[in-house]
């Protein structure tokens, strides 16, 4: 007898959704390239979109797989792109982590990944634009920042010499009108 719905179900009411996704990668490896292997490895895929929403981490898992040998690649060309995207939609890995999980065995071509690859470098391009541009924003106004209250200083210093010499000027007339008035 064959109980495989019945624990998957067991596993899937306990949210042992990891759980759930070995069974399959298991399953499928074990097949390889015979029909019950293919049919394994659409069930990983199927799983990880039905649980994959709400337990990201499920989706480096699942890169790992269908990336561990040409059959699987092949089968799940269409699959890793979407994979690709959702970790980077949800940054689930850094674009470092994913480079390496891509490339541990040789399996993944640079030209499946190509459009991926030129989406990181066009972002992170982009993204050192932008601090470029937000540094020279900061050193211009920090400049403007020093500028003015190197004129504040002075000009603050001059007013409150003026500022003295009245005062000093107003002591000295009171204490004229003071002689005067005795």
């Amino acid at each position: 007898r064959n109980f495989t719905e019945g624990l998957v179900l067991l596993w899937e009411h306990f949210e042992m959704h990891e759980d759930v996704l070995r069974f399959w990668i298991d399953k499928a490896k074990e097949g390889g390239d015979s029909p019950a292997g293919a049919d394994a490895s659409k069930r990983v895929i199927h799983h990880l979109k039905l649980y994959g929403p709400k337990h990201k981490l499920l989706y480096p898992l699942v890169l790992r797989f269908i990336t561990s040998n040409e059959v699987l690649l092949t089968r799940h060309t269409e699959d890793l792109k979407e994979i690709l995207e959702e970790i980077e939609r949800e940054k689930i890995m850094p674009p470092l982590a994913v480079i390496q999980v891509l490339s541990r065995n040789g399996v993944t071509s640079v030209g499946l990944v190509k459009e991926w690859l030129l989406s990181r470098v066009r972002e992170s391009r982009d993204e050192i634009q932008m601090v470029s541009t937000l540094f020279r924003t900061l050193n211009f106004c920090r400049n403007a920042v020093l500028t003015n209250s190197h004129f504040r200083i002075a000009n603050s210093s001059t007013h409150t010499a003026r500022r003295l010499r009245r005062s000093s000027n107003r002591s000295r007339s009171s204490r004229t009108q003071i002689t005067l008035a005795y």
